[in-house]
């Protein structure tokens, strides 16, 4: 029973809000362009909830360059293939 619990407990509403946060585009003090961030370790933390094989390192970093200096259709494309 403690393992269902532990299982809803990683699918709580409040869970998946933190896990869109931490995606969401982040902007900083001297830049005005709002310019999405996507860090390496948001992308795990996502990537450990919906698609655990995807969080190796070595995809991340992957992921990342593949993306660079795009990351707002990297949200999209998440958010389009994960529903998140």
């Amino acid at each position: 029973m403690e393992a269902a619990a532990q299982a809803r407990a990683n699918t709580t509403p409040e869970l998946l809000a933190r896990q869109r946060r931490a995606l969401k585009p982040t902007t900083g003090a001297q830049d005005t362009t709002n310019a999405v961030v996507v860090t390496e370790a948001s992308l795990r933390a996502f990537y450990e909830q919906h698609n655990p094989a995807n969080a190796a390192p070595d995809r991340l970093k992957t992921v990342l360059q593949h993306y660079d200096g795009r990351h707002d259709a990297l949200l999209r494309h998440l958010s389009k293939r994960y529903g998140a």
